[in-house]
């Protein structure tokens, strides 16, 4: 009796085999993309250049040589890597017209431009995603509206559709972001939708269905995890 016991417990810890082949599968899957991010080389040098980006961001005021709002009308409009009486460059990147240091400028405007193109990412991101989602796994009139919207607002040019919604909402980053997030749902909505339409039918998909589970716990339980991998 004591080994049954025993048995039963040193088996109750095994992972099931449909779990057991869906990490595999992604394990497989990442190692993949690994290899093509190894052979491209390119998008390396690309992640390279974005995390020294992001560094400078991230700690603009202790990297930056000086105040970017400092004005100097007589060093104004120098060449970069102009030295000066002593030999030493002060200005990499040269002045602008009132004199002030393009580089620390360029290191200070590298902190708006990652959070307005980073937030305008995640905004368009997750509302073209929860479309694409619904439409796809739905179909029928839900999955009819919202691609009737996605290309009605790719009939409107994107410069034509900015300065429409930022002549109603006034300017400002604030505004600039919400234009640019909205503006982006559409692409993100037609590659969630393509990926729930291929994986709605799968038999692991079916099998939740027959075991009586909700439709949101399958689109975020049993099939996120293939649809990462296949996406």
């Amino acid at each position: 009796m004591a080994q049954k016991i025993e048995q039963n417990m040193n088996a109750a810890p095994n992972t099931p085999p449909v779990v057991k082949i869906r990490r595999s599968e992604r394990a497989m899957e990442l190692r993949r993309a690994r290899l093509s991010l190894l052979k491209a080389r390119w998008p390396i040098l690309a992640l390279v250049i974005l995390i020294f980006m992001l560094f400078l961001a991230l700690f603009g005021p202790q990297v930056a040589p000086k105040d970017p709002n400092r004005q100097n009308l007589i060093l104004r409009l120098q060449a970069p890597m102009t030295e000066n009486a002593e030999g030493v460059v002060d200005f990499p990147l040269g002045t602008d017209a009132l004199g002030r240091d393009l580089y620390s400028r360029v290191i200070y405007g590298a902190r708006v431009s990652l959070f307005v193109g980073l937030t305008a990412v995640i905004i368009g991101g997750f509302i073209g995603t929860m479309a694409g989602i619904v439409g796809g796994y739905y179909g029928g009139r839900v999955d009819d509206i919202i691609m009737r919207i996605a290309d009605i607002q790719l009939a409107f040019p994107f410069i034509l559709l900015t300065i429409m919604v930022l002549v109603v909402l006034g300017t400002g980053v604030l505004n600039l972001i919400v234009v640019l997030g909205v503006s982006q749902w559409v692409t993100y909505a037609r590659i969630a939708r393509a990926q729930t339409i291929a994986q709605r039918e799968r038999e692991y998909v079916e099998a939740a269905r027959s075991a009586g589970a909700r439709d949101w716990h399958i689109v975020c339980g049993e099939a996120n995890g293939s649809w990462s991998t296949q996406s």
